[in-house]
Order: structure tokens, then C-alpha cells, then sequence
């Protein structure tokens, strides 16, 4: 429950709302004001998931990726995230969050079902991917 109520917290701040005395502990789903924990391949090794996939479907709140490559979690062949901001017209934006649209690649990682932002969502490419695959080696 805190997880959900940080996450609509983290929106909220995005648009100028949120008593952020009130949100419980330190968040763990960062906002665009300030990351928690900004990335590096050490702080990627923390995070319960992170793959390689193709956006299949977005709505709501829920990111559906087609995975092409798991670096660590389920191995499944899909997974559905949520956003850490709130979802506009089929895709999100975001200072910490690159845009996300349907048949585009990503690497992703979080926990807890929510995509995190701050550098650990952010649009594929090949080295990226390498110093990924290498965290987890």
C-alpha cells in the first residue's frame, strides 16, 4: 500500500501537488524534483527486476513490455509495470522518464510492479544494454 500511495505522491509533485512531510519513509519509487538514488550499474543490482522489451500495450497506468532479455527477475516472456507518473494519451514523459510508446525498446527495471525512473527505465541502445548485462554478470 505505501508503494501506491508514494507513486501517486511522485505524480502529484509533477504537477505541483503533494505534501511530501506526509509520504511514509523514503521513497522508493524517486519523483522528478529529486531521485532517491540515481543510477549506476551497482544501484541497478539492487532493483527486483530489470529486462529488455518492446512496449506491447499502455493503459491506464500499466506499461505491457514484450521481453526480449532478462537481466534479473521472472523470466517470463511479458510484464506489465506501472509508471511512476500518471499515464497521458498512450505514452509517458518525464524529466527522470523517457518517453514510453507502443513498439518501442526499452531497458526497465524497479520493483514492487513499478517501473522506476532516474535512469533506470530509459530507451534502448546496444552499450547501454552491454553495461547492463555486465552489472548482472
Amino acid at each position: 500500500m505505501n508503494k501506491v500511495i508514494v507513486t501517486m505522491c511522485a505524480g502529484a509533485v509533477l504537477l505541483g501537488g503533494c505534501n511530501r512531510d506526509a509520504a511514509p519513509e523514503k521513497p522508493k519509487v524517486p519523483n522528478s524534483a529529486s531521485c532517491v538514488q540515481g543510477f549506476s550499474p551497482e544501484n541497478l543490482k539492487t532493483q527486483e527486476f530489470a529486462f529488455d522489451g518492446v512496449v506491447a500495450a499502455v493503459e491506464a497506468d500499466e506499461i505491457e513490455f514484450k521481453v526480449n532479455t532478462w537481466f534479473k527477475g521472472p523470466s517470463t516472456d511479458s510484464m506489465t509495470v506501472k509508471a511512476p507518473i500518471p499515464l497521458e494519451a498512450g505514452s509517458v514523459t518525464s524529466t527522470d522518464f523517457p518517453s514510453i510508446n507502443k513498439g518501442d525498446r526499452y531497458l526497465v527495471s524497479g520493483e514492487g510492479g513499478f517501473a522506476h525512473p532516474c535512469g533506470f527505465t530509459k530507451v534502448y541502445t546496444a552499450d547501454e544494454a552491454s553495461i547492463w548485462q555486465s552489472a548482472f554478470e
